[in-house]
């Protein structure tokens, strides 16, 4: 009762932020605040299951934003994965994060991404899942190629870095903004 007490004041707190800054002015673009993004990463995977196997992996993924300023938004994600050579794959990945970050000029976005992540690897083999969750951290940069409502990112994200699973990303992505 009480995780819920907590989710819905955050998501109070989050949503009348984003209300209060929905018609702030960008000074770099005159895009949306909203975005939706389409990414693939290549993910390199440590399970932990008796014996230790190191697994690349990729995934592709769906995201879904808002800005609350020029400096932080909102992001959530759902990625599903391909199988390796070994049967094993991402099942699937998801959760919800804040990016902080500072426009070095009008075309370029830096960024530091903080969030809450879950991922499921599935082995074919023996039919076994592994699942973790982890708070995830990570770097990236949007790039405005042509000054338009379209961004390229690249990012690292450690997505979980526990007991039975570690899983960190490399991704390339592209962001629409409404």
């Amino acid at each position: 009762m009480k995780i819920k007490q907590i989710l819905l004041t955050i998501t109070a707190v989050v949503t009348s932020v984003a209300c209060l800054n929905n018609a702030y002015a960008d000074g770099h673009t005159t895009r949306g605040n909203h975005h939706v993004g389409i990414g693939y990463s290549q993910m390199n995977s440590t399970t932990v299951a008796g014996t230790t196997t190191s697994l690349n992996l990729s995934s592709v993924s769906v995201a879904l934003g808002t800005a609350l300023n020029d400096n932080f938004s909102v992001e959530a994600r759902f990625g599903l994965g391909s199988k390796d050579h070994t049967s094993r794959k991402i099942d699937k990945t998801y959760g919800a994060y804040l990016k902080a970050g500072m426009y070095l000029s009008q075309n370029l976005y830096p960024y530091a991404i903080l969030g809450y992540s879950k991922a499921n690897i599935r082995s074919s083999a023996d039919g076994s899942t592994v699942r973790e969750s982890d708070v995830s951290v990570g770097l990236g940069i949007n790039v405005d190629f042509m000054q338009s409502d379209i961004d390229v990112a690249l990012e690292y994200m450690r997505y979980v870095q526990e007991t039975n699973l570690k899983m960190n990303s490399l991704s390339a992505s592209l962001y629409s903004y409404f």
